[in-house]
């Protein structure tokens, strides 16, 4: 018996790319999260009510390492066990943040999929989105998952202002090589970009 079950116990993200809601709408500007007393709280009633699977809709569920920490020592107390998956971001993956030895164990306490927004191949356009990434960290990312057991999910966009062939061509090459790297690959899009009115990108459409 499986269900699924979507939450969300924070909002809003503190980094600065250029075409997200989170930059227009200034209560997401900031990060702001529950306790994790009341988000315990929440996850225990809804395995109580027989969810057995819960989706953290969280902006990046990631944000923060001592809080993830925390998260999965309490869930390791837990009498009844789930499946569970989030957002997060593709820099996250290395040594001092999230590790491999990290990401298995966190595999072993539930965690089974994680959505990570790639947005481009192409560096120019992701220096220019300010996405704050590089593309290695995409590929890196992938790599960590397959050796921890979790089935990575990545979003890209195309459509973008001063995008180019070359930039469209380098997007492609990302997707191939990572559908190389994953075992069960999930590539979302490439999504048309949204121009939202108030974000950074917006004028140069």
């Amino acid at each position: 018996h499986y269900v699924t079950m979507a939450a969300q116990f924070s909002r809003g993200c503190p980094y600065d790319c250029a075409f997200c809601c989170n930059k227009v709408i200034l209560e997401r500007t900031t990060f702001k999260t529950w306790s994790l007393k009341k988000i315990m709280h929440e996850v225990k009633k809804a395995l109580d009510l027989g969810i057995s699977n819960i989706f953290f809709w969280d902006d990046n569920f990631f944000q923060k390492k001592h809080r993830l920490l925390s998260f999965l020592e309490e869930i390791k107390k837990l009498d009844k066990k789930f499946t569970w998956f989030g957002n997060t971001r593709a820099d996250y993956f290395n040594e001092r943040y999230i590790s491999v030895e990290l990401l298995s164990e966190l595999n072993r306490n539930g965690l089974t999929r994680v959505s990570i927004g790639a947005e481009s191949g192409s560096q120019r356009m992701l220096d220019y989105m300010q996405k704050g990434i590089k593309v290695e960290h995409i590929f890196k990312a992938a790599e960590y998952c397959v050796k921890a057991n979790i089935a990575p999910s990545f979003s890209f966009m195309t459509g973008l202002p001063n995008e180019n062939t070359e930039d469209v061509d380098l997007t492609v090459k990302c997707i191939r090589k990572l559908c190389h790297i994953l075992p069960l690959p999930k590539i979302l899009g490439p999504a048309l970009y949204l121009p939202l009115p108030g974000s950074k990108m917006f004028h140069d459409c």
